[in-house]
């Protein structure tokens, strides 16, 4: 049974694999969070998003205009992802352990840093 905000999150996001679904945008999870007792501002899924990336429950893919694919590690869905984004394209950046990893050596980035960095990425 679900019982952390980690724990809701990915049940949520493992719902959305399972029925096709695109991963819910931050302010989704966050009022998901809210009819479940854990009142949460959307800026704070971020937050939870690394935790799931930290503990290889998922691996989280960018895209541009507010889209993210994320791939299950674990459970019955393993191997399965959200709705891919219509129309393709490259991921701006792709969240795992490993880039996890190296940001926590390096420090933790702060929230405003990886905003400048997809924007950057996206003027390539």
């Amino acid at each position: 049974m679900a019982t952390t905000r980690d724990d809701w999150v990915f049940s949520l996001i493992e719902k959305a694999v399972a029925e096709g679904h695109r991963c819910p945008t931050n302010p989704e999870i966050a009022a998901f969070l809210c009819t479940h007792g854990h009142p949460i501002a959307s800026s704070s899924i971020p937050k939870i998003m690394r935790h799931l990336v930290r503990s290889e429950r998922v691996i989280v893919h960018v895209y541009p205009r507010n889209w993210r694919v994320v791939i299950i590690r674990t459970g019955p869905q393993a191997g399965n992802a959200t709705m891919s984004r219509p129309g393709g394209g490259e991921a701006l950046m792709i969240i795992d352990q490993a880039e996890r990893a190296k940001h926590d050596a390096k420090g933790e980035l702060r929230e405003q840093d990886l905003h400048v960095i997809e924007r950057n990425k996206a003027f390539r």
